[in-house]
Parts: C-alpha cells; sequence; structure tokens
C-alpha cells in the first residue's frame, strides 16, 4: 500500500520540487527585476493575485526563448493546443485523471504561451487573437466533453458536468459581447485560468487522494466531483455576474447617449 500511494505521488512530488525551487528563485530575485507591463493589462478580481501572474511569466519564459529561436509562430501553437486537449479528454473518459491532468497542463502552458510568445515578437494581430479565441472554445468543450463521457452512466454528475460547460462558455461568451460594445469585464471569481488551476490540481492528486479513501472504505470519486460542482457554481455565477454587468453599462451608455441628444 505504501508503494502505491508513493507511485501515485512521485510525478507530483518531482514537479513540485522544481515548482519550489523555481518559486524560491522568483521571490528572491523579484524586486531586483522590473515588472512585467502586461500583468496589469491582465490582471483582475480572481484567485490568481498579481503575484503568481508574475511568477508564471518569469518561469515560462524559457520555452518563448526556445519557440522564437525555433522560429514557431503563435498561431501554430493555438492551433496545436486543442489537439493535445483532445488526448486529455481521452484520459478523462477513459478515468485516468492523473495523465489526463498533466497533459492538461501541457494544452494550458501552450494556450498561455502563444499570447506571450506574441508579444514578444511583435506578432500581435487581430486575426491571431480571434483565432485563439475560438480555439479555447474548442479546447474547453473537448475537455469537459471527456469528462462528460466518463460520467455518462451517473446523471447527477452528467447534469453538474453540462453545467460546467454551459457556464464556462457563457462566461466567455458574456466578455466577447461587451467588448463588441467597447466594455471591458474581468469581473468573476472563475475565468479560464482558475478554471484550469482548479481541475488540474484535483486530476493530479485524484489517484493519492483516492487510495486513501479507498482505505476509509470510500470508493466514492469525491475530488472529481468536488472540483466539477465547484466550477458549474462558480462558472455560473461568473456568467450570470458579467451579463448583469454588461447589460446595465448598455443601458447606462443608452441612457447618457439619449440625454446628449436632448
Amino acid at each position: 500500500m505504501e508503494n502505491e500511494l508513493l507511485s501515485s505521488l512521485w510525478p507530483v512530488i518531482f514537479f513540485n520540487c522544481i515548482l519550489i525551487l523555481t518559486f524560491i528563485i522568483f521571490s528572491i530575485i523579484k524586486r531586483y527585476r522590473p515588472k512585467d507591463q502586461n500583468i496589469p493589462k491582465f490582471s483582475h478580481k480572481t484567485f490568481i493575485g498579481s503575484f503568481l501572474r508574475e511568477y508564471g511569466y518569469w518561469s515560462t519564459y524559457p520555452f518563448v526563448y526556445v519557440f522564437i529561436k525555433l522560429k514557431i509562430t503563435p498561431n501554430t501553437l493555438t492551433i496545436v493546443a486543442p489537439f493535445i486537449a483532445i488526448i486529455s479528454a481521452f484520459f478523462y473518459y477513459k478515468g485516468e485523471f492523473a495523465n489526463a491532468g498533466w497533459i492538461l497542463l501541457v494544452s494550458g502552458i501552450l494556450d498561455f504561451l502563444d499570447g506571450r510568445l506574441a508579444r514578444s515578437t511583435n506578432q500581435i494581430t487581430k486575426e491571431g487573437a480571434y483565432l485563439d479565441s475560438n480555439m479555447d472554445r474548442y479546447s474547453d468543450g473537448i475537455i469537459f466533453a471527456g469528462i462528460a463521457l466518463y460520467f455518462r452512466n451517473n446523471l447527477f454528475m452528467l447534469i453538474v458536468t453540462i453545467l460546467s460547460i454551459i457556464g464556462t462558455e457563457i462566461t466567455s461568451y458574456a466578455k466577447a459581447r461587451g467588448e463588441i460594445n467597447g466594455i471591458n469585464t474581468k469581473i468573476g471569481l472563475m475565468q479560464r485560468t482558475e478554471r484550469f488551476v482548479l481541475l488540474w490540481i484535483v486530476s493530479i492528486f485524484h489517484p493519492f487522494i483516492m487510495i486513501v479513501l479507498n482505505r476509509n472504505g470510500i470508493t466514492t470519486e469525491y475530488p472529481i466531483i468536488i472540483a466539477l460542482i465547484l466550477m458549474a457554481v462558480l462558472t455560473n455565477y461568473t456568467a450570470i455576474v458579467r451579463i448583469i454587468y454588461v447589460f446595465k453599462e448598455i443601458r447606462k451608455d443608452a441612457s447618457g447617449n439619449k440625454n446628449k441628444k436632448r
């Protein structure tokens, strides 16, 4: 049993050793390095604070450097990410959550790096942003589809997963529609980064937690179930908050234009 526990944790232990080491290094040098100018632009009031975002930008720079040297374009990363998400979704469908989580990490990193690469190489374009938004929706839908297929015989969890998909898509759609009307909204507790982090952490720790639960006679897959319920609630909460905010801003703008005409 102890060997089983260790084998379920060693990838997590290895990854966290690297993570902790780089985090300590970043914490030491942070005060001596200039702040990335993109941090305030992309920050919002969610679970991920500015310090962690700065760490994320700093720790992924070596990947950006390699992609630049290999002359890989941002659009290439954008297009590849959904295909990797398909592999992750397959493992979710098979119930191999740890494998799915690690592959999800690769897909998420590529999705994060396409924008970084575009800014670093002055390749920011409207068509690139448009392509990225569409590929993100595909990746989200593919991942949740894999999870939904796993829970196909569990009506409650199937409904929860579908609600997560709906909340995820409406959260993004409300933001996009707001931007069309000149309203930039970053409000809400669970945007794409938060969804990714929550699902990834639960997935990679799922085997370990289930071994511990099984030793106590609990076979229900509580880790992924709790995570999905949380996402179903918070994504839809975020979507509703955005809908109301954008609606009020549009109405306010319409009222202001009417007063100007008078």
